[in-house]
């Protein structure tokens, strides 16, 4: 038999104890503990005072895990005049905590706003490029605990956990209710939601800069904020190293989480514009949903997540179809979601994710008939002009059942007859119980533009006059978007459309299929609004970009001619990204096609168009 192993002889024969006297401990010296006064204290002739236990409880909510020490790098924990600011602000804001997205946004009286920003240990106090409705500041989404939480974290790390809650989440309702909760639990979520809001910051916080090389010195270029992008680089990389070393290994436990991060992952390529490096996180996501498609179809939260995921999907779409040349526009692959996957978006009321996929769908269908019947070389397609025109019938239906599903808060509040003086150009805006409704509004009426036929049946005509059929639906139409669009908050547009699909590149889409002159004036006038506000891009698509192709397209049809599509000479790939800059591509040419009206002809030409910073 085994005997038990013989007990170790102890280092030290003294016995360590916590109730020594206070002069003792001081003096790192062993007490006797005699009473009323130790020996030592009588030698000394010292006052012997017992020590009085000391214990520190802390509450059940938890507290974060430290951050790691990252080499090289001090870390910086949270002052007492911060966790003050943050306290004071939870308290005001905790009413307001389980806010919905479909609800007006309210005014915060939170002191830590996206203009301030924490750098070499002080505050410094950046100058709003937008107006007070820019700035406003909305109540977090989730519990106060949450904050709480973080208050482990870096001043950094709070600042950005901040703007999430204030800024990202508004533009993302799929990742409002839980996506901060979940990121508490697991860290490469966190350092990619991080990221993710750094860069948000870092681009509507633009820094001005002088005149460079081979430009005028007087003229000011804007760049993304410096130390936000290199802060949301640090994120990402860390995000990246973490996930990589995981993802093959994801438990069920862990499934919802590593699919969250690697779906911020993608919101951050498109956000940067690197198609390169959503095209590879793309593929990532598809493959995690499929390897682990029955424990995410059972999770509602998941369900959100593929929701989430297909939106940036048709997003990174829609950005890479804007300028790029007619043979990619003409070589796309269908857009259509299964059925499956459609029942599985009705069930989590996911409107959005099922309008996004039908307004693609219809785009690349009509854009592909139209290119076909052009003379830019582009006739060669993978379907005919008829398979065309029985896809956008497909597409009408499934539109008027997504139409037919909604809710009477989803509709327009006024009515559809508006006022619009032709002469003067006034119409009544159409006003939605939030902006999100009206966002997905203007895509149903976007789609029903994309499907108007009558434009493919006409172009064999020698001529279009007002009153032929298809201009008289398309200006319907239209004159319905432009008051949708009248009723919307720039701000809105600005803050929630950063992840979706921004309503000046859907309306320069849609001027392409609309030859009315008003119409194409109104449109103008209306981007050129955001000049005068200082933003450089909505949707993540740069706003002068979209300024003046509309500035093209008017002038094009100011000597009666009539433009279809635009795109460019050559294909660039979408460009190297948006890392240093609010642009991914430079060009200063692009080819259009359309119709001569006097003539009936067709063509396509080479136009210089002006693409400014």
């Amino acid at each position: 038999m085994y005997k038990a192993a013989p007990q170790r002889p102890k280092k030290t024969s003294i016995v360590r104890s916590r109730s020594g006297c206070q002069a003792c401990r001081q003096r790192r010296v062993k007490c006797d503990e005699k009473k009323p006064s130790c020996r030592a204290c009588v030698r000394r002739g010292d006052k012997c005072e017992p020590t009085t236990p000391n214990f520190d409880f802390r509450d059940g909510v938890g507290v974060a895990a430290k951050p790691r020490a990252i080499r090289g790098v001090e870390r910086k924990t949270p002052s007492k005049e911060l966790q003050g600011r943050v306290t004071a602000a939870l308290d005001e804001d905790h009413q307001d905590s389980l806010m919905d997205f479909s609800t007006q946004p309210t005014q915060s009286k939170n002191p830590l706003t996206p203009e301030s920003h924490f750098m070499d240990g002080e505050w410094l106090s950046c100058s709003p490029i937008t107006p007070q409705s820019m700035t406003t500041t909305f109540p977090s989404p989730l519990p106060s605990q949450t904050m709480m939480r973080s208050l482990g974290r870096s001043e950094n790390e709070m600042l950005y956990l901040m703007h999430w809650e204030q800024s990202c989440a508004q533009a993302l309702p799929s990742f409002q209710s839980h996506i901060l909760l979940m990121a508490e639990k697991h860290a490469p979520l966190m350092q990619a939601l991080l990221a993710l809001s750094a860069c948000n910051m870092s681009r509507s916080l633009p820094e001005k800069t002088e005149g460079s090389i081979g430009t005028s010195p007087s003229q000011i270029i804007y760049r993304p904020r410096r130390d936000c992008l290199q802060a949301s680089q640090h994120y990402y990389g860390s995000a990246i190293n973490q996930i990589a070393r995981i993802v093959g290994k994801a438990t069920s436990s862990s499934v919802s989480h590593t699919l969250a991060a690697m779906v911020l992952f993608c919101y951050f390529e498109s956000a940067m514009g690197d198609f390169a490096g959503f095209a590879c996180h793309a593929q990532g996501v598809d493959k995690f949903i499929n390897a682990h498609f029955t424990a995410i179809s059972s999770n509602p939260k998941d369900r959100d997540m593929i929701s989430a995921w297909l939106q940036a999907k048709f997003h990174a779409w829609w950005l890479r179809m804007n300028f790029s040349s007619f043979s990619f526009q003409a070589s796309q692959g269908s857009l259509c979601l299964s059925s499956d996957i459609t029942t599985m978006l009705r069930s989590i009321n996911a409107s959005r994710t099922i309008i996004m996929s039908i307004l693609c769908e219809s785009y690349r269908v009509s854009n592909i008939a139209l290119l076909q019947l052009g003379p830019c070389g582009t006739q060669t397609s993978v379907i005919t002009v008829g398979e065309c025109v029985e896809s956008l019938q497909t597409e009408l239906r499934k539109l008027d059942e997504w139409h037919s599903e909604l809710s009477q808060s989803e509709l327009p509040i006024e009515s559809f007859p508006g006022f619009v003086n032709r002469d003067e150009g006034h119409l009544r805006p159409l006003r939605f119980n939030s902006h999100y409704f009206a966002m997905n509004y203007a895509y149903y009426v976007c789609a029903r533009i994309m499907q108007c036929t009558h434009l493919l049946h006409g172009l064999g005509s020698t001529g279009s006059r007002p009153d032929h059929p298809e201009n008289q639906e398309i200006n319907y139409w239209m004159m319905l978007l432009i008051r949708i669009v009248s009723g919307l908050d720039k701000g809105d547009c600005f803050g929630r459309n950063v992840h979706s699909i921004g309503i000046s590149s859907l309306l320069g889409i849609c001027l392409l299929r609309c030859q009315d002159a008003m119409i194409g004036k109104w449109i103008e006038d209306w981007v050129h609004e955001w000049d005068t506000l200082s933003v450089l891009e909505e949707g993540s698509f740069p706003i002068y970009q979209t300024r003046e192709t509309i500035r093209l397209i008017n002038e094009g049809k100011a000597p009666g001619n009539e433009i279809y599509a635009i795109a460019l000479p050559e294909e660039d790939g979408g460009g190297t990204g948006k890392y240093m800059s609010y642009n991914s591509q430079c060009f200063d040419e692009v080819l259009t096609m359309g119709r001569r009206v006097s003539s009936g002809l067709l063509y396509c030409e080479l136009v210089p168009i002006k693409v400014d910073i």
